[in-house]
C-alpha cells in the first residue's frame, strides 16, 4: 500500500518508473460485462484479449453482465478476471498484494498461470512483487510487502393551505351575514369527498383526514359567529369573553391533536411498509442478492422510503384540506348564481380528462428517474470497495466519468418529468382561468334576468378569483401525489419477493441431531435458478462420522456450490441426509444452526468484537479468550482498547483478511458443531 501511495511514509522515499498494475488480495469486479472487467478501460485487442484468456484459464467468450454480488463466479474466477485486468494492460511493475494471491486458485493452473505470466514478465523486463517463494525463482526482480447511513419532517407547511381555507372561509361568513344570506352552506356540506387516486387503498387515511379538517373549521365557524352575535349586541359580556378564550384554545388544540394524529398514523404505515419490506428481503432467495446490485436496494431503502416519510403525507394532506377548500368555494359560488354550476361542471370534466392524458406520461418519466438512480448507488458502491485498484491502475478519472454519465442520465429523466410536470401545471392553470372568464360574462349576461345585485355579482367574482390558484394547485398536487405513490409501488415489490424454504418444520429433528454428523448425497443437483444450468448434476457420496473429506476441482467447478447446496441457500434436488434425517425436509434454521461454516470470503459485522464471536450471547468471556487463544488472536486483542468489546468497522476493516478469517475460524471454533465446512479458509493466512 505505501509503494502505490494508500499510506503515508513516515521517512524516505519511493520511486516508480513505468506503469503499475496491482492485483489486489481480495478480488474486486465490478457491475459490469466480463470483458469490461478484464479491459477495465484499455482499448480491445482480439488477440491479445483470447490469449490473456488462455492465460488465466478462463472459458473463452464469456461476455454476461456481472452482479454486484455474483457468486455464481467463483472466487478463484474473479481473481483470473484481476489479473487478466492487469495483464491486459501492458504494465512495467505487477504488483499482488497478498500472500496468497493464487492460493485460491487450483494447483495445476496455479503453476501454469504463475509460468505463463513470469515468461512474460521476463520477456517484457517486468517486476513481479509477491511472497511466494516458489515463484519468486521465476521473476525479473522483488519486492516484499506488508499488508494493511433522522428524516425530519414539520407540520408548519401541512397547515398552511388550512390557514388560507379557514381566513377565507370566515370573510365568507361575515360577507354572507352583511348581504343578509341565509347561512346554510357551511364546510359540513364538504363531507362527500371522495379518496384519493392512487395504488393503494387509502380509505382509512381519508377518514382520518376529515375530522381532522372538519373539527378546528367549525370550532373556528362557531368562535366567528359568537363574535358577530356579540358584536350586534353591542357590548362583549363576560359570557362571550369565557366561550371565545375556550373556542380559540380548542382550535388550537384540536389542529395539533389531529395533526399529531394523522402524521402518527402516516408514520405507522411507513415503518410497517419499511419492516415488511426488510424482513421479506432478509428471507428472499440467494439468487434475488445475485441478480440485484446494491444500489437498487439501497435506492428503496433511502430514496423510496424517504419520500413516503417525508413527502407522500405532506402531500396527502394538501390534497385533503384543498379539497375542502375548493368545494366551500364552489358550493358557495353556485348558491350565489346556480347557473355558475354550467361553467364548473365544465371545467371539472376538462382538467380531469387533462389529468388523465398526462398521468400517463408523469407516472412513466417518474418510474424512469426512479431507474435511472438505482446505477449511480451501484457505481458508488462499487467505486468504494475498489478504490485501491482504480488509484493503482490510474482510471480515477475513468470511474469519475463514469459517474457523470451516470449522473447526466439520471438528471436528463428528471429533467423530463419535471418538464411534463410543468406541461401538465401551464395547461391546469390555462383551463382555470378560461373558467374564471367564462364566469365573469355568465354573471353579467345573466345579471338583470336574475335580479343580481352588485354585491352578489362582485361576490361571485371574488370567490372566483380565490378559487384559481388553489384549484390549479389541487389538481397538480394530486398529480404529485399518485407520482409519489410509485415510491409505494416499488416498496411494495420487494414485499412479493420469492422466499426461501420455511425457517421451522412441523415435525424438528431431536435435540441432539446430529450426533455423529453423518453425511449422505444421493443424485443431488443444484441449479441457481429455476431454468438456468446445473452447476451440481446427480452427485452421490457418503461422508463417514468423523472423516475429513477435501473437495477438489479446477475453479468453477462447484466445490463452493456444494456448500451451498448442504446449507440450502439455493434449493438442490435428489436427497441430502445427515445421520437419518433428509435435511430437505426440515426447516433452514434447524438445519443451519447445526453447521458451522468458514467462507472463503471471511465476514465481520459492524459492532462489538465479542458479538461478531457470540451473537446470541451463549458463551462466557473465558470461553472466547479461549479460542482466541488458539488462533493466536488473543495478543492482539489484548493490546486492544476495549479487549473484547474492540469495536469492529465496517467489513472488519480494522482487521487484516488474514485475521479476519481467523476470527471466523475462532466463531467456528467456539459453536463447536459435529459438521464443519471450510471454504479456503486459510487461503489469506501464513502457513
Amino acid at each position: 500500500m505505501s509503494l502505490l501511495g494508500e499510506f503515508p511514509l513516515l521517512e524516505g522515499e519511493v520511486t516508480l518508473n513505468g506503469c503499475l498494475g496491482y492485483v489486489s488480495q481480495q478480488p474486486w469486479v465490478f457491475s459490469a460485462t466480463l470483458r469490461e472487467n478484464i479491459l477495465f478501460g484499455s482499448p480491445y485487442d482480439k488477440t491479445k484479449y483470447d490469449q490473456i484468456i488462455h492465460c488465466c484459464a478462463l472459458v473463452k467468450g464469456v461476455i454476461g453482465d456481472i452482479g454486484t454480488f455474483d457468486e455464481l463466479y467463483a472466487r478463484g474466477t474473479e481473481l483470473y478476471e484481476l489479473m487478466e485486468n492487469t495483464d491486459h494492460k501492458e504494465q512495467d511493475l505487477h504488483n499482488l498484494d497478498v500472500k496468497e494471491d493464487l492460493t485460491e486458485s487450483d494447483g495445476p493452473i496455479k503453476t501454469e498461470d504463475s509460468e505463463q505470466m513470469a515468461e512474460e514478465d521476463q520477456s517484457e523486463g517486468r517486476v513481479g512483487i509477491s511472497i511466494y517463494r516458489q515463484y519468486l525463482v521465476s521473476c525479473s526482480g522483488f519486492i516484499t510487502v506488508p499488508v494493511i447511513l433522522l428524516i425530519g419532517f414539520t407540520v408548519h407547511g401541512a397547515n398552511i393551505a388550512a390557514d388560507w381555507c379557514l381566513a377565507r372561509w370566515a370573510e365568507f361568513h361575515e360577507l354572507q351575514t352583511f348581504s343578509g344570506l341565509a347561512s346554510s352552506s357551511t364546510p359540513s356540506n364538504c363531507e362527500n369527498c371522495s379518496t384519493i387516486p392512487g395504488p393503494l387503498n387509502s380509505s382509512n387515511l381519508v377518514n382520518l383526514t376529515f375530522p381532522m379538517t372538519l373539527m378546528p373549521n367549525i370550532t373556528m365557524a362557531t368562535q366567528n359567529s359568537l363574535l358577530n352575535s356579540s358584536q350586534e349586541s353591542g357590548f362583549l359580556s363576560d359570557y362571550y369573553m369565557t366561550l371565545h378564550t375556550v373556542l380559540s384554545t380548542s382550535y388550537v388544540g384540536l389542529v395539533f391533536i389531529f395533526t399529531a394524529l394523522f402524521y402518527t398514523f402516516t408514520t405507522l404505515a411507513s415503518r410497517r411498509l419499511h419492516d415488511k419490506m426488510f424482513w421479506i428481503l432478509l428471507g428472499a432467495k440467494s439468487h434475488f442478492f445475485y441478480s440485484n446490485p446494491v444500489g437498487r436496494i439501497l435506492n428503496r431503502f433511502s430514496r423510496d422510503i424517504g419520500l413516503i416519510d417525508e413527502m407522500l403525507p405532506r402531500i396527502f394532506l394538501f390534497v385533503v384540506q384543498l379539497s375542502f377548500m375548493v368545494i366551500v368555494l364552489v358550493l358557495a359560488t353556485c348558491i350565489i348564481n346556480p347557473w355558475l354550476l354550467i361553467p364548473v361542471l365544465i371545467m371539472t370534466v376538462f382538467i380531469v380528462m387533462l389529468r388523465y392524458y398526462a398521468m400517463h406520461t408523469l407516472r412513466e418519466t417518474k418510474r424512469i428517474e426512479a431507474i435511472a438512480r438505482s446505477p449511480m448507488y451501484s457505481h458508488v458502491s462499487d467505486t468504494l470497495v475498489g478504490i485501491h485498484t482504480i488509484r493503482a491502475l490510474g482510471k480515477r478519472d475513468q470511474f469519475i466519468q463514469e459517474f457523470d454519465s451516470l449522473q447526466n442520465t439520471h438528471t436528463s429523466a428528471w429533467f423530463i418529468f419535471l418538464s411534463s410536470y410543468r406541461w401538465f401545471g401551464i395547461r391546469s392553470l390555462f383551463a382555470v382561468y378560461i373558467y374564471f372568464n367564462i364566469v365573469i360574462y355568465i354573471s353579467l349576461i345573466i345579471r338583470h334576468g336574475f335580479g343580481l345585485t352588485s354585491g352578489l355579482l362582485g361576490l361571485s367574482i371574488n370567490y372566483c378569483l380565490i378559487i384559481a390558484d388553489p384549484f390549479e394547485y389541487l389538481v397538480r398536487m394530486t398529480a404529485e401525489l399518485e407520482n409519489a405513490m410509485t415510491s409505494v409501488e416499488r416498496v411494495l415489490s420487494y414485499t412479493h419477493l420469492e422466499q426461501e424454504a420455511s425457517k421451522d418444520s412441523p415435525h424438528p429433528p431431536p435435540s441432539d441431531w446430529p450426533q455423529s454428523g453423518e453425511i449422505t448425497l444421493c443424485n443431488l443437483s443444484l441449479s441457481y435458478t429455476s431454468d438456468g444450468p446445473q452447476v451440481l448434476k446427480n452427485i452421490s457420496c457418503s461422508i463417514k462420522s468423523k472423516e475429513k473429506i477435501g473437495i477438489v476441482g479446477r475453479t468453477g467447478a462447484g466445490k463452493s456450490s456444494l456448500m451451498i447446496a448442504i446449507l440450502r441457500m439455493a434449493e438442490p434436488s435428489g436427497d441430502l441426509i445427515i445421520d437419518n434425517i433428509n435435511v430437505l425436509k426440515i426447516g433452514l434454521h434447524e438445519l443451519r444452526k447445526q453447521i458451522s461454516v468458514i467462507p472463503q470470503d471471511p465476514v465481520l459485522f459492524s459492532g462489538t468484537l465479542r458479538r461478531n464471536l457470540d451473537s446470541f450471547d451463549e458463551y462466557s468471556d473465558d470461553q472466547l479468550w479461549k479460542v482466541l487463544g488458539q488462533v493466536q488472536l488473543s495478543d492482539k486483542v489484548s493490546s486492544s482498547q476495549g479487549g473484547l468489546s474492540m469495536e469492529v468497522l465496517e467489513c472488519g476493516q480494522n482487521f487484516s483478511v488474514g485475521q479476519r478469517q481467523l476470527l471466523c475460524l475462532a466463531r467456528a471454533m467456539l459453536r463447536f458443531k459435529k459438521i464443519l465446512i471450510l471454504d479456503e479458509a486459510t487461503a489469506n493466512v501464513d502457513q
